[in-house]
């Protein structure tokens, strides 16, 4: 019944539980423990022959998890800490939190590309089904998903079928809680969600701007440049905006590294 396996379902709820202890303060074992609990809790109420529908009424309708537009999704119903105490959240973080316990359950299901990452892909028996976390969890068969598929394609040429690597999933999480924090304005904790970020895509030139921008609205010009150097070794420099070019220059002549 438990057990997980590495890069799997629970490791990404764990990367996912680490940022948020960095950003809200509490610890990632709590988070953990609460898995841990919630898998038991499951265990003693599923039936003898279970599957990932099962799961999807314990968390939406036992659990009473309820899911937000991602686009209106405030701090707290991302955080991890905030989605399990208030039971709501975006369809990315309830549907991490489904699949860890999934995971525990020894249930497949998994992210597919699909808009704000709301579509799991699942087995059950021998039949592939589709739970949309937006409508929480109700169950698509492949002729609803190509409906809704339909439906999506002017919004995005970006989707697929094929099931969505952990990294990617925990790099869409990040990326969103970014966002949210450098809409508020809060370098601070946005520079927290773009370490990790980068140390989980090291290669990412848009990260490595974006977190060059946080140090530099925090006055912090030495880490600042030296994360638009690497950034410019790595793109051209006629290609960026002209003010970060002018943001470069600056920084260059401010801490006495004037251009070559």
């Amino acid at each position: 019944m438990l057990g997980g396996q590495a890069n799997g379902p629970i490791w990404a709820f764990e990367r996912v539980a680490d940022v948020c202890e960095r950003l809200s303060g509490v610890a990632s074992v709590q988070l953990t423990k609460r898995l841990t609990f919630s898998a038991f809790d499951l265990a003693s109420r599923l039936p003898p022959k279970f599957g990932i529908i099962h799961l999807a009424e314990y968390v939406f309708e036992d659990q009473g998890f309820k899911p937000v537009d991602d686009a209106l999704a405030d701090v707290d119903e991302l955080l991890m800490n905030g989605v399990l105490q208030n039971r709501s959240g975006s369809p990315l973080a309830i549907g991490i939190w489904l699949r860890a316990l999934a995971a525990k359950a020894g249930l497949d299901a998994s992210f597919i590309q699909f808009p704000d990452l709301s579509i799991l892909k699942c087995r059950a028996g021998e039949e592939r089904i589709f739970l949309d976390l937006r409508q929480r969890g109700k169950v698509l068969n492949r002729g609803e998903m190509l409906e809704l598929l339909q439906k999506n394609q002017p919004k995005s040429d970006n989707i697929s079928f094929e099931p969505l690597q952990e990294e990617a999933v925990v790099a869409r999480y990040l990326k969103r809680l970014g966002l949210e924090y450098q809409d508020r304005g809060d370098d601070l904790r946005a520079l927290v969600v773009y370490d990790a970020l980068i140390e989980l895509q090291p290669k990412s030139l848009s990260v490595l701007k974006d977190r060059s921008m946080a140090y530099y609205r925090l006055g912090r010009k030495n880490e600042a440049l030296q994360d638009l150097k690497r950034f410019f070794s790595f793109s051209a420099p006629d290609q960026q905006p002209p003010e970060l070019l002018q943001i470069y220059s600056a920084l260059q002549r401010e801490t006495g590294h004037p251009p070559a």
